[in-house]
């Protein structure tokens, strides 16, 4: 197995789980509970989205825009679109009425009153006390893991098999919506808190439990080894497999911070089938630790937390900034909570002056369950709102629009990739709804208003990520044809000179069909604004740069923030030089893959009638 390719073995491992169930005869009780609130990846499972159609089930199950030349995981035939196969929508007027505008545009309508800090609607869960906030330190990079995960998986898999054909009952010990399963002699499971995310836990044996992700534990002994299993993953394949690692932070070592633990660490499809499908099953990440103290409280999660109550606490700190930001609120959420629009540029210039600046517009956190996000948010706000020439510069030419957590209803709940009303917001950009998708229709219009109404230019939007299966920090954006063919990846390039943990050459510019209705392509084609992008930061590390090998961590992921403003100022007046450079370097990358498939005239086997793309970015 170790003489194939990594993608080759991790397919032979789920075909290899599949068998084994299958043989097996196995007809069991689902651990996985059905009804009520579903659980996806990092949190509860959310409402199962709108069906779609079968030419799109493949590629909709990337829905991290995985390019398919930039990871073997991904299977290579997505289906894309060209500019001349989109339907485009017309550049309407925005529908934003004259307290909208007050609201949203500040800059252009005099003094208006400000947001103030409110309380945090959580409609779910009962409440329990939150885990303490800062939780995080400067520290030394933290390696990626080394683990033989093929052989592991084998052996967890046989385990997983005993215990089933043995009948070991398996014990509820925590439901978040019954507390009365808590047992004396077991863990504690907690969860119950603003972004928290656990829904069951079952005791397969003494050290075994079976659950799900944010949660804290207690009552933990620690000379014993617990084994965890969350087992209703839902990705084919994960970064768990390539050295991530799961977070960690102990109340009794709080001077160590949040930091990665866990031993014999992988990721694998089991036993429990998906949507009553035989064929479709749901993936377990297993891990081993023994706790360093008795009795502590501790805390799991894929990537740091950051919460609706560490943004307000953040934001509360710019309360004095008036020459250069006024904190608004861009609409009220499903939940009953008010989503914060920060307008930062030199205030004071006289309408002339303003009138020459161009709009920048910036969003996060529409995944809520991609913390990474939010703390790139963070060194971009820093950065805008500090006291640097280059900042001084930035806003003195720029109008910025931050829209700092545009689903503060997923993030409050504990979400991972939905809001209350159990839709991918990011899905919903082509036609979002005022009622149903606030957040986006009011995004969506201060974007059109910007365009239509005002006529100015937007020089960037960008909208911040996370991602579970790649490495890196990169971009996607929307390629371009004719003569603008290239401007889009100009930005991405110099952004990869001035942060060496950017990959331009894991950046991509293609638009596959499914992702239509994202807010990047709705905005860089339908809005006609070229530097339009999602930018993406991986839940677990480097394979580039200085820290390559590393784990990511919030230095990085607020450094980044901070570049991507930085490049702004450069971006003003690019040289000639610069985009000639670019041009020629885009060139060779597509130029490399035709040349080295020209000898062969073997045709590509279709699949479904879809078209096999090239390899290129």
């Amino acid at each position: 197995m170790e003489r194939l390719p990594r993608s080759c073995r991790g397919e032979l491992m789920n075909h290899m789980c599949g068998v084994i169930w299958k043989v097996a005869g196995v007809h069991m009780k689902s651990l996985i509970p059905k009804g009520g609130l579903h659980y996806k990846m990092v949190l509860q499972e959310e409402p199962p989205p709108a069906p779609v159609h079968e030419e799109e089930e493949e590629e909709d199950d990337l829905d991290d825009d995985d390019p398919p030349e930039a990871s073997e995981d991904v299977p290579p035939d997505l289906d894309y679109v060209s500019d001349n196969e989109l339907d485009l929508q017309p550049l309407h007027s925005s529908k934003l009425d004259r307290q909208d505008l007050l609201r949203l545009f500040p800059e252009w309508n005099g003094e208006v009153a400000e947001v103030e800090d409110h309380a945090i609607h959580i409609q779910v869960k009962r409440v329990e006390e939150a885990p303490p906030h800062h939780l995080w330190r400067s520290r030394e990079k933290e390696r990626l893991h080394q683990e033989d995960t093929d052989t592991l998986i084998c052996q967890i898999m046989m385990q997983d098999l005993t215990h089933i054909l043995a009948g070991t009952p398996a014990r509820l010990v925590y439901d978040a919506l019954d507390p009365a399963h808590r047992h004396p002699h077991s863990l504690h499971f907690h969860s119950a808190w603003e972004s928290g995310n656990l829904r069951r836990v079952y005791q397969v044996s003494e050290t075994d439990h079976t659950q799900w992700y944010y949660f804290g534990v207690s009552n933990m002994r620690k000379d014993l080894t617990y084994h965890f299993r969350m087992i209703n993953m839902e990705k084919p394949s994960s970064e768990y497999n390539q050295g991530m690692r799961p977070l960690f932070y102990s109340e009794k070592n709080s001077e160590e911070g949040w930091h990665r633990i866990g031993d014999q660490v992988c990721y694998y499809r089991n036993q429990y089938p998906r949507h009553h499908s035989i064929d479709d099953h749901y993936y377990t990440l297993s891990f081993n630790l023994s706790f360093p103290h008795d009795h502590d409280r501790c805390y799991f999660a894929p990537s740091y937390p950051y919460t609706a109550t560490l943004l307000k606490s953040h934001l509360s700190g710019f309360s004095g900034l008036r020459d250069r930001l006024r904190r608004t609120v861009l609409c009220s959420t499903v939940g009953g909570n008010l989503c914060d629009l920060l307008t930062v540029t030199e205030w004071g210039c006289s309408s002339e002056e303003l009138e020459r600046r161009k709009y920048v517009v910036m969003t996060s956190r529409v995944h809520p369950g991609e913390s990474q996000a939010s703390w790139m948010m963070k060194g971009v706000m820093d950065y805008l709102l500090g006291d640097s020439p280059e900042a001084g510069v930035l806003r003195s030419h720029y109008i910025f629009k931050l829209v700092p957590m545009l689903n503060m209803d997923g993030v409050v709940e504990g979400n991972h990739r939905c809001g209350l009303t159990g839709v991918d917001l990011n899905r919903q950009w082509l036609n979002p709804d005022r009622q149903v998708h606030p957040t986006i229709y009011y995004a969506k219009h201060l974007l059109l208003h910007i365009r239509s109404n005002l006529g100015k230019e937007v020089a960037l939007f960008c909208d911040l990520h996370g991602h579970f299966r790649k490495k890196n920090i990169f971009m996607f954006g929307c390629q371009r044809s004719g003569v603008d063919k290239f401007k889009e990846r100009i930005f991405p390039y110099l952004l990869s000179q001035a942060d060496p943990n950017f990959s331009f050459e894991s950046s991509s510019y293609k638009i596959p069909k499914s992702k239509r209705s994202c807010g990047r392509v709705v905005v860089g084609k339908d809005m006609a604004v070229t530097n339009s992008y999602t930018m993406e930061a991986s839940f677990s590390g480097m394979d580039i740069g200085p820290n390559r090998g590393n784990h990511m961590d919030t230095t990085t992921l607020e450094n980044v923030g901070k570049h991507l403003c930085q490049v702004l100022v450069h971006y003003l007046e690019p040289s000639q030089g610069m985009i000639q450079q670019t041009h020629a370097l885009v060139k060779m990358q597509e130029d490399a893959p035709k040349e080295e498939a020209a000898p062969s005239k073997k045709k590509t086997k279709k699949k479904k009638g879809k078209a096999t793309p090239s390899t290129g970015t």
